[in-house]
């Protein structure tokens, strides 16, 4: 069995080697760095994704925090916490139930760092059944100098023990993109809770 894990982990190493040598750590976003806090250095992944919308529209799906559930099929169940709005404003709060295979996974999150309109970061402050020490996610939208519309998520994060965070990596990045094709194909297409395999096997999000 430990040799299995070891097997498991040395791909994933090699798979975020690979994703650092395309400039993993460019700065593709407003949002301050986060290298570190509470005393824990954080390692950061991100991605983006050219959407076919308004920057205004891409933030109306965003903003629509607390009731995530209701169209995003990566997540399963999603609720607001207590006095919080289920539009995203700072300091408000929410709790999300996702799967990784079987695995059941519980967390809270809550909003620390938001400009409107352009991007917002929360911390996952509590979870169940993930090797975390501490994460924050932030999403937002922005033009390139193209003028396309950029959808993009920048992750900050340290799992438990330590040598899982480097390993981790290119599973997160994947995890990455695949949040984010299931944001483009609500912005673009409408449909809510279409079925996530299928969508990630689309032709037209292949090179995505």
């Amino acid at each position: 069995m430990n040799l299995k894990i070891g097997l498991v982990l040395l791909i994933l190493g090699m798979g975020a080697n690979s994703y650092a040598k395309k400039g993993d750590e460019a700065k593709i976003s407003e949002m301050k760095e986060l290298k570190e806090a509470d005393g824990v250095k954080l390692t950061e992944v991100n991605y983006q994704v050219k959407v076919s919308a308004t920057p205004e529209q891409v933030w109306k799906v965003l903003a629509q925090y607390g009731n995530i559930a209701s169209f995003h099929t990566g997540i399963s169940a999603s609720s607001k916490v207590g006095t919080s709005a289920d539009e995203v404003s700072m300091g408000c709060e929410r709790s999300c139930t996702i799967y990784d295979g079987k695995r059941k996974i519980d967390i809270k999150e809550r909003v620390t760092e938001i400009e409107d309109g352009k991007y917002y970061r929360y911390e996952v402050y509590e979870w169940t059944n993930f090797p975390l020490k501490k994460m924050f996610n932030g999403f937002g939208v922005r033009k390139d100098t193209e003028g396309n519309t950029i959808l993009y998520q920048v992750q900050n994060y340290r799992l438990k023990p330590g040598f899982l965070t480097g390993m981790m990596k290119g599973k997160l990045k994947n995890g990455a993109r695949d949040t984010l094709i299931l944001y483009k194909h609500f912005i673009e297409t409408g449909e809510k809770n279409a079925d996530k395999e299928t969508v990630l096997k689309m032709e037209k999000y292949k090179n995505v």
